[in-house]
């Protein structure tokens, strides 16, 4: 079981079943299952998903791997490929031991030194590689604070900014576009140090669209952005100004289409994949199961108000994605627990409302939240303000007092972040 209280968090039939359904959601992303499922090695023969590498066509085989959930995607390749792997490194919030490639275990959401030397490190592997190898590359969410390599600044100044856009409510595109200009990785940067060696990107989205440019910030990927964008967007949100950011120096990422044409990017796994899978557990269980949106954007507590209002009666709502939270003061707490918490008052007799982060760490130590019509009486009967912490923007403490934080540890996955409507 990955909700690890699902039993506290199950009073009711109608909990009970939205935490099954939401369970597998969890069960169906694990990490080491889809590249098992995806890749596979016959003889020479190296297939991911509908494309084909025949590894005698190569000298060498690296393998490297950036983002939450990439330790476990790595661990997998290693165990498909064994001693093909000439060497490689991943760097993880996660570790371990490995036989072929190294690992090292990094900081998110904020970067630190060892997320540093930890890019480093790759970007001179890749450089170094013979130009007759093939590069397997692991990306998946987070990868952005995970893979490094500011381009004259500070990684500590850096995610200043990039933590100032993020309580300005700027969405995963514009936090990207501005990492890409900020970086000697990003936004394509890595396709071309390992020009003209054969790329393979293997790709765990957690970006509503599948955009590959933005997930974790595109490092293998052509990128249609300026410069100019990256001031636009920091101007926007008031963050240049905040910070008086006039002196800020960007690099603009690669434009020469010949960097990427020994590039494949694939995705083996997107936030739809939650979905589809909460969706055949509620039709096992009876329900009717309508799926709203895998590509859901916007404020946390508008996203929430909509998925409540667009329910049916004896009908299961499923959306996944990534939503957006303003912080007006120093709570703690994640999109996930906000949308909840702010739309206590709004859920309707006989519905029960599940958001949960896929890595199980809604910014917090927390997945996400649960609630039900009687949610809000229960707090102001139990002494809690609603408003109070919403005001604060500590959701995170709301529920852990409420007990309806959905409690499962950090996850190995990271696919955005679903959302479960059940209605009576």
């Amino acid at each position: 079981m990955v909700i690890k209280n699902f039993v506290q968090l199950a009073t009711t039939p109608l909990r009970r079943t939205a935490l099954e359904i939401v369970e597998a959601g969890f069960q169906a992303i694990r990490t080491r299952d889809v590249v098992q499922a995806q890749v596979k090695l016959d003889g020479s023969i190296l297939r991911i998903k509908d494309k084909e590498f025949n590894l005698d066509n190569y000298s060498h085989l690296y393998v490297f791997g950036a983002g939450k959930g990439a330790f476990d995607a790595v661990a997998q390749l290693e165990a498909i490929l064994g001693e093909m792997i000439t060497y490689g490194v991943v760097i993880d919030v996660r570790g371990g031991q490995l036989k072929r490639v190294g690992s090292a275990v990094g900081t998110h959401p904020d970067p630190s030194q060892v997320n540093v030397e930890t890019t480093s490190l790759i970007m001179k592997m890749v450089q170094d590689a013979p130009a007759t190898s093939l590069i397997l590359f692991v990306i998946t969410g987070g990868g952005s604070a995970l893979l490094t390599a500011p381009f004259e600044i500070g990684y500590r100044s850096k995610a200043k900014i990039i933590d100032s856009l993020m309580a300005a409510d700027a969405n995963i595109y514009e936090l990207n576009v501005v990492r890409k200009h900020l970086s000697m990785i990003k936004g394509g940067r890595l396709a071309k140090l390992a020009y003209p060696r054969q790329v393979v990107s293997l790709i765990f989205s957690d970006v509503p669209g599948n955009d590959v440019s933005t997930i974790a910030s595109g490092p293998t990927s052509l990128d249609s952005t300026t410069n100019e964008d990256a001031a636009a967007i920091l101007k926007r949100r008031g963050v240049w100004k905040d910070l008086s950011l006039e002196a800020l120096e960007f690099s603009e990422t690669p434009k020469d289409s010949k960097y990427f044409e020994k590039v494949t990017n694939i995705i083996l796994q997107d936030p739809s994949s939650v979905v589809f899978a909460m969706q055949d557990r509620a039709r096992e269980l009876g329900w009717p199961a309508r799926i709203y949106a895998t590509d859901l954007q916007g404020e946390a507590e508008k996203v929430g108000l909509v998925l409540l209002a667009s329910s049916k009666k004896a009908q299961v709502l499923l959306a996944s994605g990534e939503t957006t939270v303003k912080v007006t003061d120093g709570g703690v707490g994640g999109r996930c627990q906000h949308l909840v918490l702010a739309n206590l008052r709004n859920i309707k007799p006989g519905q029960v409302l599940v958001a949960a982060a896929s890595d199980g760490h809604d910014n917090s130590d927390s997945a996400g939240a649960i609630a039900d019509e009687n949610s809000f009486h229960r707090a102001v009967n139990g002494g809690l303000d609603p408003d109070d912490f919403l005001h604060r923007a500590d959701s995170f403490e709301f529920f852990q007092k409420q007990g309806d934080s959905l409690q499962t540890g950090l996850l190995e996955s990271n696919v955005a972040d679903f959302f479960l409507i059940l209605q009576q």
